[in-house]
């Protein structure tokens, strides 16, 4: 069985591959989860305006009802999902 677009967006990105994650990211329907992803992705590709307009928009719409997924966004320097570097 393979993946759906949440759980492959982040394998690509944790194997060093955000610019495989974006189309998987493109089919997310939860605006919110997708928003997050998108930031991340774009950290992970080295696009720091286009990940934090994401993390912007994350923040605006969806703090005070997920503030999770802002937390997960602002930790990614340390996250699980930053690609390794070697």
């Amino acid at each position: 069985m393979w993946p759906g677009p949440i759980p492959l967006s982040r394998i690509y990105v944790t194997e060093g591959r955000p610019q495989d994650a974006l189309p998987e990211i493109a089919r997310v329907r939860y605006g919110a989860l997708r928003t997050r992803l998108y930031s991340v992705a774009y950290a992970a590709l080295g696009h720091k305006k286009e990940s934090d307009a994401a993390l912007q928009e994350l923040i605006v719409r969806s703090s005070t009802t997920e503030a999770f997924l802002v937390a997960e966004v602002m930790r990614f320097g340390t996250s699980e999902m930053k690609p390794s570097s070697g």
